[in-house]
């Protein structure tokens, strides 16, 4: 397994090395630029732009969090519904089906999440999601 997570890593956070064949202990040809950090780059931004980027994200944000409460929602509703239907009928067993699926996107989502932190640097989520799920 730990050679599985040292190979998603190669692939995910070496990605350039890997594209260009040079062994990872091997200097780069070319000095890399600084890596972009998007909070210092934002806190240089004049105030209009600060706010133009506020109110272009926060309909982002909003959908999110309606997600989010809706999944919260469907959950609870869905654990509800289980626990009353009637033991080793079908409806039990869809419940079942449909909170396992519930639980799996959840887990899905989550790791997208932290994936797509900058210091993850994951260039391909789905893949090291499903190297990471097996």
């Amino acid at each position: 397994m730990i050679e599985l997570i040292t190979f998603a890593a190669f692939l995910f956070r070496d990605e350039a090395r890997c594209r260009t064949n040079q062994p990872q202990d091997a200097e780069p040809t070319q000095p890399e630029a600084p890596p972009f950090n998007f909070d210092s780059w934002l806190g240089e931004q004049p105030d209009h732009v600060k706010s133009g980027l506020d109110a272009h994200t926060a309909a982002l944000k909003n959908a999110l969090e309606s997600e989010r409460s809706q999944r919260k929602e469907f959950s609870k509703q869905l654990r509800e519904l289980t626990s009353r239907a009637e033991k080793g009928s079908e409806a039990e067993k869809t419940l079942g089906e449909m909170s396992s699926r519930l639980e799996q996107a959840e887990q899905r989502a989550a790791f997208y999440e932290e994936a797509g932190r900058a210091e993850i640097a994951c260039s391909n989520p789905k893949a090291a999601f499903l190297i990471a799920a097996e």
